[in-house]
């Protein structure tokens, strides 16, 4: 019998075990009695009710059926979850013999740093912004900047936007409204930009009450030559996202400076029966700055500073040599429009060199304080080729 019940206590563990992520495994017996309880964290909420975990009272509930290496608590909630703690775990509490209520097992296990609370589940809205807010903070301003063009009171259109998620490598397409104003409001040797405003799709009450003047500002680019294909219209979202993605990469390593990309999608909307494609990203104030570019060139502006360069650097190694990042521009921390070299030399439009790229950005990018604090690794170079960098 005794054997009997440490085969069903064994195989409850690993049923545990199977279900969850790395983070919530039950610990060997070998560790200390205080670790024999798993330590719940919000990593708990992607595992499904189905899988044996739900919430209960700003905490998450492990669910097991009952083992004889087990001792029930008394916790019920409103779902009837019941919150199973280890033999050991209570005994290490010294309350093994002791009747609980619900609540008082709880604030028990907390106090003794076996259970821990979590915070409250965001929804998709939330998470949304927050992954916006440096943008926004940067975009912020006391007034609307654009206010005097009046662009809330522009003709509506509805299009369809495309964006991308570079973790799964796919578009993901919906509807929204915009207001767009006809003549650009500035141009460049290849693109023209164009003043925007979008209805939210995250605010509700903007949608309902059609609040077209609280919208955010947004910047349509449109390529001035006809001939160009849709596709580059994608290619140029997709390197910004994939940079976006890099960006959180680099910003683990927790640098003195964090970086980020603006969030970047794909209009096109039907006017004048023509289907007219733009990129488009949000506005932002503040004096615009380009780092690097594309064929080695740094410090434009006569402005050098270490954070661009280290995080295109960082994009190689973080990327095992596959690609690297460059043509980094924007507004202090907030960058745009980034070109992509890929060691294979394909996608990322007709800017990508390839390694012959790669070459030329360490050709003369310095190895500096930064790189070393990062951990980064110095590219291999001949001894002529490191003295004229330094020179």
């Amino acid at each position: 019998a005794a054997a009997t019940d440490a085969q069903q206590a064994a195989s409850g563990q690993e049923r545990i075990r199977s279900h969850a992520p790395p983070s919530l495994a039950v610990q060997p017996d070998k560790k200390p009695a205080e670790e024999m309880m798993v330590k719940l964290s919000d990593a708990a909420r992607r595992i499904s009710r189905s899988q044996s975990v739900q919430q209960f009272e700003g905490l998450v509930a492990l669910q097991t059926p009952l083992r004889p290496a087990y001792n029930e608590a008394a916790v019920t909630d409103p779902l009837n979850t019941r919150l199973l703690a280890p033999q050991k775990a209570l005994v290490a509490l010294g309350v093994a013999e002791k009747k609980f209520t619900g609540a008082e097992l709880v604030e028990a296990l907390i106090q003794a740093g076996l259970v821990v609370r979590v915070r409250d589940r965001l929804s998709a809205r939330e998470r949304w912004r927050r992954a916006l807010k440096p943008a926004i903070k940067l975009g912020a301003a006391a007034a609307d900047p654009w206010r005097e063009h009046e662009i809330h009171k522009l003709h509506t259109e509805l299009c369809t936007r495309w964006d991308y998620i570079a973790a799964s490598d796919e578009w993901v397409r919906s509807e929204t409204m915009l207001k767009m104003q006809l003549e650009p409001f500035a141009k460049g040797a290849m693109r023209e930009c164009y003043r925007m405003k979008k209805m939210s799709q995250v605010t509700a009450s903007f949608f309902w009450r059609m609040d077209w003047q609280h919208c955010n500002n947004y910047v349509a680019k449109r390529y001035i030559k006809p001939e160009v294909t849709p596709d580059t219209y994608f290619a140029d979202v997709k390197m910004q996202m994939v940079a976006k993605r890099y960006s959180k990469l680099y910003n683990a390593l927790q640098p003195p400076k964090q970086v980020d990309f603006l969030q970047a999608f794909v209009i096109e909307l039907r006017r004048n029966g023509r289907v007219l494609h733009f990129c488009v990203e949000k506005y932002v104030t503040g004096e615009y700055v380009k780092h690097n570019n594309n064929a080695g060139h740094l410090d434009f502006d006569g402005a050098h500073r270490a954070t661009p360069h280290a995080f295109s650097r960082f994009t190689f190694e973080a990327s095992l040599g596959k690609l690297m990042i460059v043509d980094i521009q924007g507004v202090d921390d907030i960058f745009t429009d980034p070109q992509i070299h890929s060691a294979d030399g394909e996608g990322y439009g007709d800017g990508n060199l390839g390694v012959g790229g790669m070459a030329l950005f360490f050709s003369t990018s310095h190895y500096d304080e930064l790189c070393e604090a990062l951990g980064l690794r110095k590219f291999a170079l001949s001894d002529r080729e490191r003295l004229r960098i330094l020179a």
